[in-house]
């Protein structure tokens, strides 16, 4: 269940299934669902105790070892990186944590992980990605957003391979400027790169547009969530009001 909090399970009777109550993360309202399976995912912490942080200086609590925006622990000569930090553990943001010490120790820069755009992916079937704010967060921030919405029903590729999902892709109210984006279905892990690369380069939803994709991708859904863009400055009509209206002109 997206975007939902569990509030509780139960047995469904005698079924053998099992009733999850849940309540939803953006209307709040409350609802239940039968299922066969429930599978948790409780996460990790970091097991840091043990390896002399404290006569090396280096702080940390229960949720990982504390660290400034540019990877320095309290003993500013000491940088973590990677699982061992709160936050994301994924092996792509150790890496890009791995990259951004070695430019700030070694050659003097000061790259802040706070401006990471990380991407993330889980490995299920439909795959889900995303990058950036989802609508619950741009809600719980006050932020005025535009969502842009494809569904695979509308996706050839998707159609040829009886395959179901749906991408989404957040911009900045009356703009183009790509806030976040989250993607149900088919190689989603491997199209969220695009809406990151977008974000990391400052490219908006039109520039995506711009591009030629080939017939029949998935990758084609970013070049119409681009016309979707165009609706409101050009005010677009449905096809058929327009052959209404083209035909009353005839008409008269």
């Amino acid at each position: 269940m997206f975007q939902t909090s569990p509030l509780k399970f139960e047995a469904a009777n005698e079924s053998g299934l099992i009733r999850h109550f849940y309540k939803s993360d953006v209307t709040q309202e409350e609802g239940q669902v039968e299922t066969d399976v429930v599978v948790i995912a409780a996460g990790r912490l970091p097991n840091v105790e043990g390896l002399g942080c404290e006569q090396g200086g280096v702080e940390y609590d229960r949720y990982g070892i504390k660290v400034n925006e540019f990877l320095q622990t309290a003993n500013e000569d000491i940088y973590a990186v990677g699982d061992c930090l709160p936050g994301a553990k994924f092996t792509h943001n150790s890496d890009v944590h791995a990259r951004t010490v070695i430019r700030n120790a070694l050659f003097g820069d000061k790259k802040s992980k706070n401006k990471i755009i990380l991407p993330a992916c889980t490995y299920t079937d439909p795959e889900v990605a995303s990058v950036g704010q989802n609508e619950v967060q741009l809600q719980k921030a006050g932020i005025e957003y535009d969502v842009y919405t494809k569904f695979f029903d509308k996706c050839d590729r998707a159609i040829c391979e009886s395959r179901r999902g749906i991408y989404k892709v957040y911009c900045k109210k009356g703009t183009d400027e790509i806030l976040g984006s989250t993607l149900v279905g088919g190689p989603a892990g491997d199209m969220i790169c695009q809406i990151t690369q977008a974000m990391v380069n400052g490219l908006g939803l039109a520039k995506l547009g711009d591009s030629v994709y080939p017939y029949p991708t998935y990758a084609e859904a970013f070049g119409h969530l681009s016309n979707f863009q165009y609706r409101p400055k050009y005010k677009l009509v449905p096809a058929e009001n327009a052959i209404r209206e083209g035909m009353k002109e005839y008409r008269d």
